[in-house]
């Protein structure tokens, strides 16, 4: 005879029995010591799950589950005068309080309030226009337009001309410093694309980008700069004027650097209404006073930024550390909120009153801060540490919660909530109850995953400052160097990339390498052709250019040393490249060496 298949449904009714005649015939007895009654709610967590309290998002609540045998679908109201659940939901109630207690302490009650609903009236989105059908440079070229290289040049000749002026006598007669010229914005181009595209193809040493061995040869390097000239560049390369520096500022290097790419990234580009702030670290073991140390981190030793980051990983915001004694935070502003709210105030700035909901770690969180931007209709959502002043501390404190319970208490437009997991972790947030859904996930006894609401926004909202670090190490272009500024300024560019990707990826489907490779090669083409176009304006007002049709190339004269004599062709040397010839323009004074491209270049249509 064949077996019958029972079907899941059937089996989770015959379970439910059998539990819940167990339960009657063994009804535990609670004491008032054992904190255990039905007012609040609890979710049991799954066997994955990772340490809540470090304050990376990818690490601080994703294991924090609660599972059902049977799929519910729909949100759970889990607020205290709910009936006890069955075992079935793998869902339990605790209480912590004694006996006559009603929970309250201080602003905070035992009670489900919901919190002030903030209608988004921020008006995101691109804020600078585009052509009808954009490339991968029209992004770039957002952040770094022609005001942007113009600084770049004009910082790069004053600092080359001074130190070579201060070290004109003592300087070697074979320095690159003495056949020095004054870079020029296609130049800069050329230069800036080159250095980038060495994020995309990494080579141990900045040599080895022009080796001629066929094993690591690298043509496109030698057909487009020189390298004696690309060092020139990257040696004098410079952001700021020597000669204004703010001793009291410890970003005087790179201040209007800095500066500019500070309005840039908050001008181009508005974010919706999620946004994150957490802190990146830029690698860095040298000497310097900022230097920090955060384990947590891959780099551990660097120059820390803090970040503001919409979800989508778009840095809009930034400040960089510089140690305690520094005016960058109002002494008013850090007396009410202290160090870590006065950084999220100056960060958020731009967006208060236009109802953000803010995603931030424990560093961060605190009542103050919460009050505070509740005050400029700004939601805030985070983990925090428990021996933060204003916190219930009849619940910070508790200790016998077992894994997936929770506990909460609302108060003044906020919900604290303690949850165990692996370890204990505390939340507080302005935009959320003590709601438990569905995840859409099953876990391995193919069980629906659910979790507190507050906990999956956190997961999903709180990553971009992450993601945007982890995109901007995959193709960097960093080197070991003496000079810090040099490699905080390089971060920052390659932001100014990844950012123009982010812009990019909203409107176009195209990989993170795709897009770089595209830009990088659309800037160097157009700095080649500025430079074409910049030398024949410079022979033309010499005079040195003349029609075609009467000009020709000669092979140079032999001389009593030389059979077969050679000149360096012109065009060729004011473009960065040495290339020797044997032909020379008899009708040009001075009768300058040509290559067959050059010359044609140089007296087309003139």
């Amino acid at each position: 005879m064949a077996r019958r298949r029972y079907s899941a449904e059937e089996i989770d009714q015959v379970l439910e029995q059998v539990t819940l005649s167990l339960d009657s015939d063994n009804e535990p007895t609670v004491s008032e010591s054992d904190f255990s009654s039905a007012d609040e709610s609890v979710s049991s967590s799954p066997e994955r799950s990772a340490s809540p309290e470090i304050g990376d998002a990818a690490d601080d609540v994703e294991g924090m589950e609660s599972t059902e045998a049977a799929a519910t679908g729909g949100t759970e109201d889990t607020s205290a005068g709910d009936e006890a659940m069955s075992l079935k939901s793998h869902v339990e109630a605790v209480e912590v309080l004694a006996a006559g207690d009603d929970g309250s302490e201080g602003i905070w009650v035992k009670q489900s309030i919901a919190p002030t609903a903030l209608p988004f009236t921020g008006n995101s989105g691109l804020q600078m226009p585009l052509p009808d059908h954009p490339t991968p440079l029209d992004y770039l070229k957002l952040f770094f337009h022609e005001d942007f290289f113009e600084y770049l040049v004009t910082e790069t000749n004053r600092y080359a001309r001074a130190f070579i002026d201060a070290n004109l006598h003592t300087l070697p007669a074979r320095s690159f410093a003495r056949s020095w010229k004054p870079v020029v914005v296609g130049e800069m181009k050329v230069f800036l694309g080159l250095y980038l595209n060495m994020g995309i193809v990494n080579k141990p040493e900045i040599d080895q980008y022009w080796a001629t061995d066929p094993v690591i040869a690298t043509p496109f390097y030698n057909r487009t700069m020189s390298r004696e000239r690309f060092t020139s560049i990257l040696n004098f390369l410079h952001f700021a004027n020597n000669d204004e520096v703010d001793e009291s500022d410890k970003l005087t290097k790179i201040r209007p650097l800095v500066t500019f790419l500070q309005n840039r990234f908050q001008q181009v580009y508005v974010p919706k209404e999620w946004v994150c702030i957490d802190e990146e670290l830029v690698a860095w073991k040298g000497r310097i006073s900022f230097r920090q140390y955060i384990p947590s981190k891959r780099a551990r030793f660097g120059m820390k930024i803090y970040a503001l980051c919409e979800d989508s990983g778009y840095l809009h915001n930034f400040i960089i550390y510089t140690g305690k004694d520094n005016d960058t935070f109002s002494p008013d502003t850090v007396k009410k909120l202290g160090v870590p709210g006065a950084v999220v105030d100056k960060l958020m700035d731009p967006l208060l009153g236009k109802c953000y909901k803010l995603f931030v770690d424990n560093w961060y969180s605190s009542v103050p801060l919460a009050t505070h931007l509740a005050e400029h209709n700004t939601g805030v959502c985070g983990t925090v540490r428990k021996n933060r002043t204003g916190l219930p501390k009849q619940v910070a404190k508790h200790k016998g919660l077992q894994k997936g319970q929770f506990l909460y208490r609302c108060g003044g437009g906020m919900i604290f909530i303690k949850l165990h997991d692996t370890k204990e972790v505390h939340f507080l947030s302005t935009l959320h109850t003590a709601t438990v859904s569905a995840t859409g996930k099953r876990d391995l006894q193919r069980r629906p995953v659910r979790k507190l609401d507050l906990v999956q926004d956190y997961n999903k909202k709180m990553g971009g400052v992450d993601k945007n670090d982890g995109m901007i190490s995959v193709y960097t272009a960093a080197r070991k160097t003496r000079k810090w500024y040099k490699k905080l300024a390089t971060h920052l560019m390659e932001q100014a990339l990844l950012n123009a990707y982010y812009l990019h990826k909203m409107k176009v489907k195209m990989s993170h390498y795709d897009f770089v490779k595209a830009a990088i090669k659309s800037l160097i083409a157009e700095g080649k052709l500025e430079i074409t176009e910049h030398t024949t304006a410079v022979a033309a007002a010499a005079g040195t250019a003349k029609p075609l049709d009467t000009h020709f190339l000669r092979l140079i004269p032999a001389t009593a040393k030389k059979e077969k004599p050679q000149k360096m062709c012109v065009f060729c040397y004011a473009n960065g490249k040495r290339r020797d010839v044997r032909q020379m323009c008899a009708d040009c004074p001075k009768n300058p060496g040509y290559c067959l491209e050059c010359f044609e270049t140089s007296h087309r249509g003139k």
